[in-house]
C-alpha cells in the first residue's frame, strides 16, 4: 500500500505592507528635509595666526568664471598669479553665481598655496 504524502502549503512573506511603510518614510523624510540655498556664502581660507595679523583680502565670485580681486575682474587662471604671496583670503559669492564658480575659486586659492581653514 502506497501512502500519499501531504503537501505542505508554502506561504511566502508578504512584502506589500513593508514596501508601503518604506515609501511613507521616504516621503516623510523628503518633506521634512529643508533644501535652502544661501544668498551669500562666506568662507575664510586662512590660518588663525595669519587672520589676526592683517586685514584679509576679499575675492568676489561673480559667476561665469569671473573673480573680482580688488577693483579688477580676473579669469580663474589669471587670478592664481595675482594671489602669489597672499597667506589669507576671504571668498564671497555674489547673487547669480553658481556653486561650481565657488568651487573653482577654492581651487584657485589652493593652487596659489592658500590652505582652507573651516574652523569658522
Amino acid at each position: 500500500m502506497q501512502l500519499e504524502r501531504r503537501r505542505r502549503a508554502r506561504h511566502g512573506i508578504a512584502l506589500t505592507s513593508l514596501v508601503d511603510v518604506v515609501f511613507i518614510l521616504l516621503f516623510f523624510f523628503m518633506l521634512a528635509a529643508r533644501a535652502q540655498t544661501p544668498a551669500q556664502l562666506e568662507l575664510q581660507l586662512t590660518a588663525p595666526a595669519a587672520a589676526a595679523s592683517a586685514a584679509i583680502p576679499v575675492v568676489e565670485v561673480l559667476g561665469g568664471g569671473r573673480l573680482q580681486y580688488g577693483q579688477q575682474v580676473f579669469a580663474a587662471d589669471a587670478l592664481t598669479t595675482q594671489l602669489a604671496g597672499v597667506s589669507a583670503l576671504r571668498l564671497r559669492a555674489q547673487p547669480g553665481s553658481r556653486l561650481q564658480d565657488l568651487v573653482d575659486a577654492l581651487d584657485v586659492a589652493r593652487r596659489a598655496g592658500i590652505k582652507a581653514d573651516w574652523s569658522r
